[in-house]
């Protein structure tokens, strides 16, 4: 939940959302049903808890490790809530590849830096760092990811 109170204080300080609505609540429950939903999918699926434009807040469940990423147009805040992963941020995509207007894929990472997320963890991924979750514990990796667009 933590990500959450996160997001909405750094809403209310950001000047493009000071129109918006002055929040967005998601309930334990509904954190819940996100995960699910995220656990259910035969894909990786990024699973709205909160959307309070331009943020979204997003349940995501890994069983096995997922093609390196890049997002030109967002930074990401990962909260690990369960389980654990091994992530490399930093270096060059391997094999790289456009997915869509705003994102480049790729088979690995070559150089970076290893984390190891584990339950209550934090990383910040910066707009336009390659990032690749390279390994992941027995019991998959958990997580609440916050988008926040590129100044």
């Amino acid at each position: 939940m933590r990500p959450l109170v996160f997001a909405l204080i750094l809403a209310a300080a950001s000047p493009a959302v000071a129109q918006s609505p002055p929040a967005s609540y998601a309930a334990p429950e509904d954190v819940a049903a996100a995960i699910a939903r995220a656990k259910a999918a035969k894909a990786l699926e990024a699973e709205v808890i909160v959307a309070l434009a331009p943020y979204r807040i997003a349940a995501e469940y890994r069983a096995k490790p997922t093609p390196a990423a890049l997002h030109e147009k967002n930074n990401e805040l990962i909260n690990v809530l369960d389980g654990s992963a091994t992530m490399i941020v930093g270096g060059k995509l391997k094999d790289e590849k456009r997915r869509d207007d705003g994102n480049l894929t790729g088979s690995g990472i070559e150089g970076g830096t290893s984390y190891a997320l584990v339950k209550g963890s934090y990383i910040f991924v910066p707009a336009g760092e390659p990032h690749y979750i390279s390994a992941i514990g027995k019991d998959g990796l958990v997580t609440t990811t916050i988008y926040i667009p590129k100044p």
